[in-house]
């Protein structure tokens, strides 16, 4: 039954006699063959041995505990640089929060401007004000901001926003900037004439 091997290793779990009697002698334990002595002989382990089984089961089990804990604790909470990413990510919203403020301040400034240029200054001169429309050049036309689209709906929204008054801002100054270059001929003109 066991000619091909040399060492066979099984457990003996316990030993009863058919009486009932348990062999307090034969503990669990390992076992090897023998062909020389036609018989099975129990592995023994010195104390080094026994020392290293169990800091290397020890070790593989900490090992496993620990691959285990990071991966989870990676799926719940993120990895360090997906931590770092999130808080810049709110950074940078708060900062656009704040841009966008600033964006409505200087809004609600230059219609402050162009309300006191239609009454003030056109209306001394017997100059036309200007449109709204005019005032507004340029807008409308293709989605410009379809770049954001790829971006969660707050992002794209918040970014969408921010840059169309940008840009309606600075069509706005450089309208008001056409007008006060006009402005300066007609008075020079008016002062010359």
């Amino acid at each position: 039954m066991f000619n091909n091997y040399n060492i066979l290793c099984f457990k003996v779990l316990s030993c009863h006699s058919p009486i009932g009697y348990q062999d307090k002698h034969v503990l669990e334990n390992y076992f090897y063959y023998d062909e020389k002595e036609c018989q099975f002989i129990p592995v023994t382990y010195g104390p080094a041995e026994r020392v290293i089984y169990t800091l290397s089961l020890w070790i593989l089990v900490g090992a496993v505990i620990t691959a285990v804990s990071l991966s989870l604790l990676t799926f719940s909470v993120g990895s360090p640089a997906e931590i770092a990413l999130k808080a810049e990510n709110k950074e940078l919203y708060e900062q656009l929060y704040e841009t966008r403020e600033s964006i409505e301040y200087l809004d609600q400034q230059i219609a402050l401007i162009a309300g006191m240029d239609n009454d003030i200054y056109r209306t001394m001169l017997g100059i036309d004000p200007i449109s709204d429309d005019e005032r507004l050049a340029g807008v409308g036309g293709a989605d410009i901001y379809s770049r954001f689209d790829a971006y969660s709906e707050p992002s794209s929204d918040l970014l969408r926003w921010t840059a169309s008054n940008l840009k309606s801002i600075e069509r706005r100054i450089i309208s008001k900037n056409s007008a006060l270059r006009k402005f300066r001929l007609i008075t020079i003109k008016t002062k010359t004439g």
